[in-house]
């Protein structure tokens, strides 16, 4: 009992990249982020609304880039069978479990976002789970959510796409500029 466990260290790391992917999903659909709420006072109900679907789909962008670039991180560990130095456990297994939670945690978010396009729609930012003081908060119920679900389904939608559309120009902009490097190498060096 007085001697350490060989590769231990290999178990619990592996063991806590699951563990901490895993609470990501819940996280998601509780919309506990963390928030700074500065701008509370200075605006309006319908602008927060709006900063919190902004909020909301940067944090979707998270998920999934995050969730990508770990999948193919796994994709990677798998084709050279990489394993751990001591115990030669295969590492993708691990890598691909905390990709899955991560998509998870993006489809989760979805919902989320949706949720916020709803209230900002309505006038009435959701201060449910927004932030950790707001659960404390007591007070008034909060106003019934007279929008139609049509209509946040197309907002939301549209929302998406004009995301997509920018995402899509950044990509061709970056690869355009990178072109662009590789030709004049004097001025970037």
């Amino acid at each position: 009992f007085n001697s350490p466990i060989n590769g231990l260290n290999e178990i619990v790391g592996m063991g806590m990249a699951v563990a901490v992917s895993a609470t990501f999903p819940a996280g998601a659909a509780q919309r506990v982020n963390l928030t700074i709420d500065v701008l509370k006072g200075r605006l309006s109900d319908r602008a927060l609304g709006w900063l919190k679907v902004f909020a909301s789909v940067l944090l979707l962008l998270f998920y999934v880039m995050l969730s990508w670039r770990i999948g193919v991180y796994a994709m990677k560990l798998q084709a050279r069978s990489a394993e751990t130095v001591y115990l030669q456990l295969p590492m993708a297994p691990f890598i691909w479990t905390v990709s899955v939670f991560l998509g998870i945690s993006a489809l989760v978010q979805v919902i989320a976002f949706f949720v916020a396009v709803k209230h900002a729609l309505a006038g009435i930012p959701d201060m449910t789970a927004w932030s950790l003081g707001a659960v404390a908060e007591s007070g008034p119920p909060p106003p019934a959510l007279d929008v139609a679900g049509a209509k946040v389904l197309a907002v939301g939608v549209a929302i998406m796409a004009a995301v997509l559309i920018i995402l899509l120009g950044v990509e061709v902009w970056s690869g355009a500029l990178a072109r662009f490097a590789l030709g004049t190498p004097l001025l970037f060096s």
